[in-house]
């Protein structure tokens, strides 16, 4: 997915989307909502989908998912390689 021939946060930010737009499609992910922070501050807040498909709302920063049977609540938490930043 990303590789280390981003040389700016911009240009990682847009490799970055690209990717999450290809999973999506690729999963058939209907949304999800993404934050990459990097030393301490926001690089990265995105919305991207449906946050609710059978009632057709947008997932937007401030909503909040539905839970049900087949979803579950997580974070991930990682460190990139300093070859990546």
């Amino acid at each position: 997915m990303l590789n280390a021939s981003a040389h700016s946060a911009e240009d990682a930010n847009i490799l970055t989307k690209r990717s999450i737009h290809a999973i999506l499609k690729e999963q058939r992910i209907p949304g999800l909502q993404i934050t990459v922070v990097k030393n301490g501050k926001i690089a990265l807040s995105e919305s991207y989908g449906m946050a609710n498909v059978e009632n057709s709302v947008a997932a937007f920063r401030t909503i909040r998912f539905p839970f049900n049977s087949a979803s579950r609540a997580f974070a991930v938490s990682t460190q990139m390689p300093k070859s990546w930043a």
